[in-house]
């Protein structure tokens, strides 16, 4: 069948995440958002044996194998550009704090559907809302348009960490999953592209190019396997300018 022509371009062009390395991230509070790696499925199989976890999410983790499997099948989602997961790390030890990432990569529409689990150790201490400013932050600078994410209407520590991250709630999807006590009503929450704020650093292998504007006509500013520390101000993603400019590129 032939396809039809669209009108309009990716809002990512196909290609874009999967031929870069997966960036190392860094939030507020020395919280680090990195790449699985295979040593990390002890961490992962533990997060999944949490009653809570395995509650909101669904799913359950039986051996260490099968979280070796998991990481890898991350990786592999990485690279076909349909979902990223990054493992957080915390305080000078890096210990294990949760995960995050996106699902439901769709590059046209430039949108994707956000998820967090945190550690049980670690609960109410800040780790979700620092790992979702961090991961929106670079999903905005990487092409992303909406950013949205879903949690049961039982479940109102997601919802708090949802407004605290900036994500409005839009409404309730009726009867939308299956938990193990039945079908739950989801909350939906979205956050757009418009005015981005420039919190998130990038240990990023690969060149990152973007609009920057100090006081005169929009320039672009590049840094090559460097890490970037926007320390504030705002990108208008309507306009592709930062409002405060690019304060710091360091090593």
């Amino acid at each position: 069948m032939r396809r039809m022509p669209p009108l309009t371009p990716h809002a990512i062009p196909a290609g874009t995440l999967g031929r870069s390395g997966q960036p190392e991230l860094r939030a507020d509070g020395g919280l680090v958002l990195r790449p699985w790696a295979p040593a990390d499925a002890p961490a992962l199989a533990g997060l999944y044996a949490d009653p809570a976890v395995q509650h909101w999410h669904g799913y359950t983790i039986s051996t260490q194998d099968e979280a070796v499997t998991l990481i890898e099948g991350w990786h592999e989602r990485w690279l076909t550009e349909r979902a990223a997961c990054w493992a957080l790390v915390a305080g000078p030890d890096g210990s294990f704090a949760g995960q995050a990432g996106l699902l439901a990569i769709d590059l046209r529409g430039g949108s994707a559907e956000c998820f967090y689990s945190t550690a049980p150790a670690l609960r109410g201490r800040g780790v979700a809302p620092s790992a979702l400013e961090a991961l929106a932050s670079w999903a905005f600078l990487a092409g992303f348009h909406r950013l949205y994410l879903r949690h049961s209407v039982a479940n109102p520590a997601s919802c708090r960490v949802a407004l605290k991250s900036g994500f409005e709630a839009e409404g309730t999807e009726r009867g939308a999953e299956l938990h193990t006590d039945g079908w739950h009503d989801m909350h939906l929450h979205a956050r757009i592209a418009t005015l981005l704020p420039l919190s998130v650093v990038v240990d990023q292998p690969s060149p990152i190019v973007m609009p920057v504007q100090v006081d005169g006509p929009p320039t672009v500013g590049v840094a090559d396997g460097r890490c970037l520390r926007f320390l504030e101000g705002a990108v208008d993603r309507s306009s592709g300018a930062a409002v405060a400019g690019l304060l710091a590129v360091q090593r």
